[in-house]
């Protein structure tokens, strides 16, 4: 059976100092993420462009060739804010078993200073 979104892909972020946030995903086995459907937002602030890793080449299905996380990703965001953000992402990822989820929303309140 596959597991919920929220399970197969565990996100939490942070503040890494004061211009820089990490967003991180741990992938259960078997499930993995598309690269080029992650967003990011901010709330309280702005931010630059993510550095997106590299991801492995797949020829899939539904999208043709993409490129692909498994196991682990983290991107690094470039922050411009004073004491708090919400950082909002949206993530879409699959189960090897035949399922894909529609893209999913979270989003978590980072506290940093300067």
């Amino acid at each position: 059976e596959p597991l919920p979104p929220e399970e197969a892909f565990r996100f939490t972020a942070r503040a890494i100092d004061a211009k820089t946030l990490e967003a991180r995903w741990q992938i259960t086995d078997k499930y993995y993420m598309y690269r080029d459907k992650f967003k990011f937002a901010a709330d309280g602030g702005s931010l630059g462009a993510p550095a997106l890793p590299a991801g492995k080449v797949k020829d899939d299905e539904t999208f043709g060739k993409v490129e692909t996380y498994r196991k682990e990703v983290k991107v690094l965001l470039p922050v411009d804010a004073t004491g708090s953000v919400t950082l909002k992402v949206v993530s879409q990822g699959c189960w090897d078993g035949g399922i894909c989820y529609p893209p999913l929303e979270r989003s978590i309140e980072l506290k940093f200073s300067r």
